[in-house]
């Protein structure tokens, strides 16, 4: 593929060498002159948006985690004598877990799904901040509960 670059463009100041050139060291870089230097952009293009892709993957994954993290710590915080900080979940549901447990795993990854179909990375970015917080929030609830 290097035989395929040639350089254009003048040189760094004060740099007016050949040799500056065949380095590759002038400020416009390098331009693809190869008779497939269309398949090889789509090749790049292809590879960036698969990246694209596993990131909103691996952040949707990370999302559901971190929910089913925020079950476990909620549940065992109930045990020890807690009560679910969600008004929601509390109005919804009251006492019962089992209900919480399905809507927080079924919601979580109802969410993640469809953030993966529309590809919002920076959507999953902003609620695996927030569970973040919130697993933090149930740590803190789990051991306060714990020395009392």
């Amino acid at each position: 593929m290097l035989e395929s670059i040639e350089f254009k463009g003048g040189a760094y100041p004060g740099s007016t060498s050949d040799a500056d050139v065949s380095r590759g060291t002038e400020p416009y870089g390098p331009v693809l002159t190869s008779p497939n230097w269309r398949e090889e952009t789509d090749k790049v293009l292809a590879l960036t948006e698969i990246s694209k892709q596993t990131k909103v993957r691996v952040l949707a994954l990370t999302f559901i985690l971190l929910n089913l993290a925020d079950i476990l710590l909620m549940l065992s915080a109930v045990h020890s004598g807690a009560l679910d900080l969600n008004p929601f979940i509390q109005a919804l549901f009251g006492p019962g877990l089992a209900g919480t447990v399905l809507f927080k795993i079924g919601g979580s990854a109802f969410f993640a799904w469809v953030m993966c179909l529309k590809r919002q990375e920076r959507v999953l970015r902003i609620a695996v901040i927030a569970m973040i917080a919130v697993c933090l929030m149930n740590l803190t609830a789990l051991s306060s509960t714990a020395f009392v």
